[in-house]
């Protein structure tokens, strides 16, 4: 009994390990993405996580096959895998994971669900953020020979209002001239 124990112990550490580590570079890069953004620190911060989990969820497998390889490797590293092999074999050490297995199954069909209560989630606090926030636009608009700048400040598109847009038109042309070297 203590073998089991200390099995499903190490499977529980693998999978907060790699669900840790799947955070923080998930984290780390959404919050890369949104620095472009016009969000203040703490609300970058908080849609960043809210991103990260939204991520996680959308593929839950990944998780569980990190754990399976974070808990391989470290009972590979300390010898342990030599010492449960003799007491156990691999059939009943499957059977100790397949109830992780089945959580990630349940998980994997429940993603949709999830995902939309993430989402709802996100939309909530961005609604929130919209309402104080005003934003701007600019836009391009290359026709044959002309180009037009539109930009559009105090832009709300809760309230649908502008406060101010600026249109700008100019032509370009593109001259090529051959010459020809005898």
């Amino acid at each position: 009994m203590l073998f089991y124990k200390f099995i499903f112990i190490k499977i529980i550490q693998s999978i907060i390990l790699g669900a840790l580590i799947l955070l923080s570079v998930l984290y780390i890069f959404s919050i890369i993405e949104l620095l472009s953004q016009n969000y203040e620190l703490t609300d970058t911060l908080v849609i960043g996580l809210i991103n990260t989990i939204e991520l996680l969820m959308t593929i839950p497998s990944i998780l569980l096959l990190m754990s399976i390889i974070l808990f391989w490797n470290n009972l590979k590293k300390t010898n342990e895998l030599i010492i449960i092999r003799h007491y156990l074999s691999l059939k009943k050490i499957m059977l100790i994971y397949s109830l992780f297995i089945l959580i990630f199954a349940s998980l994997e069909i429940n993603k949709n669900n999830l995902n939309s209560n993430i989402k709802n989630l996100k939309e909530i606090y961005l609604m929130d953020f919209t309402e104080t926030e005003i934003n701007e636009k600019v836009f391009f608009n290359f026709n044959n020979q002309e180009l037009t700048i539109s930009k559009l400040n105090g832009l709300n598109i809760k309230k649908k209002f502008i406060k101010k847009s600026y249109r700008q038109k100019t032509s370009y042309c593109y001259q090529y001239k051959l010459k020809y070297f005898h």
